[in-house]
This record gives structure tokens, C-alpha cells and sequence, in this order.
């Protein structure tokens, strides 16, 4: 499975709703931003070694601001973890480890 992109608020709600029971990963990115457009083939990659309990989603902060604004995005890129809708987890910054290490974490 690839990282899916997401378009509007109503459009996330509906994707973190329909995720059952399974990790949701947000990427929180700028088209304009260096370590996003770097980080990104990796994303893709751990989409496709998580394709079984996670779903990797991507969020444009430019084109989604009204969304970005509601998840309190503040840097680019910003990772954020949702389990049956609700926010679990966190990672800042263009880190492929940290991130895995989180969904890891979170995995059990």
C-alpha cells in the first residue's frame, strides 16, 4: 500500500474513521520543504513494510491549511499517530528512525 493523500478536513476525519483498529501515520508536508521531499521515498517504503496495521496518509500544509491549522502544525515535516481516531503519537523532524521506532512502539 502506498502513502495516500488526504485534501480536506472532512476528508481526514472520514480516512482516521475507516482505519478500524489499524495505526493511522499522517505526514504533515510542504512541497517547498527539503527534508519532506527527502524523507518521502522512506515513508513510502515503511507504508509498504506496514501495509498490514498501518495506513500512511500525507497532508499538503499549503493546499490543506484550514486542516494543518486544526492539528496544530507548527514545522515541517510533522508525523502524527492516530489509533481509533484519537492522536497517540508525535515525531518532529525529518527522522525515518524515530518515526519507525514510534509506530514500533506503538505496534507492541
Amino acid at each position: 500500500m502506498s502513502v495516500i493523500p488526504v485534501n480536506s478536513s472532512e476528508e481526514f476525519k472520514h480516512k482516521l474513521e475507516n482505519a478500524g483498529n489499524k495505526l493511522v501515520v499522517v505526514d504533515f508536508y510542504a512541497v517547498w520543504c527539503g527534508p519532506c521531499s527527502r524523507i518521502a521515498p522512506k515513508i513510502e517504503s515503511m507504508a509498504a513494510e506496514f501495509s498490514d496495521t498501518v495506513i500512511f496518509l500525507k497532508v499538503d500544509v499549503d493546499t490543506n491549511e484550514e486542516l494543518s491549522e486544526e492539528q496544530e502544525i507548527s514545522a515541517m515535516p510533522t508525523f502524527k499517530i492516530f489509533k481509533n481516531s484519537a492522536e497517540v503519537g508525535k515525531v518532529m523532524g525529518a527522522s525515518d528512525a524515530k518515526l519507525k521506532a514510534k509506530i514500533q512502539e506503538l505496534l507492541g
